[in-house]
């Protein structure tokens, strides 16, 4: 359910870099001088009781949400420090609440399963994502 509104989003957003579990070091190089829509399914993954915590990731997410908020790293092949940006909206799905410090910042949309007597008409990428990419669009316009 989480994982296809996050289709949604992902058609609708501005250069999406979406990722299942991606490494602390990858998602920061991913992030640079344009920086795309972090899109972060099976969050509960990354920050759930089995994950070690993940601090880098969570640091980034929390510092992401504003420029300017560089994370140092330093190369001791180039023998300098690097400055690595963090500036980057981002969307998490996972089932149940992430940390306290994520969703601190976050506009929390909580979803249900459907109901016995509810339907719905599945999503289909080939046929419904080309309508949500015009809508970017007009959204970037």
């Amino acid at each position: 359910m989480s994982t296809r509104l996050l289709d949604v989003v992902e058609a609708c957003c501005h250069n999406p870099f979406i990722t299942v579990n991606g490494s602390s070091a990858a998602v920061y190089r991913s992030i640079g001088d344009d920086p795309p829509t972090l899109l972060v399914d099976e969050a509960d993954t990354i920050f759930g009781p089995k994950a070690d915590g993940n601090e880098d990731l969570r640091g980034l997410l929390n510092a992401g949400h504003q420029r300017n908020r560089t994370a140092k790293r330093y190369d001791a092949d180039a023998n300098r420090v690097e400055s690595i940006p963090t500036f980057a909206m981002a969307a998490l799905t996972g089932i149940g609440a992430m940390p306290d410090t994520i969703e601190d910042c976050a506009v929390v949309v909580r979803m249900r399963r459907r109901g016995p007597g509810e339907t719905v008409t599945p999503y289909r990428h080939r046929r419904d994502r080309p309508a949500l990419r015009r809508l970017a669009a007009d959204l970037s316009a």
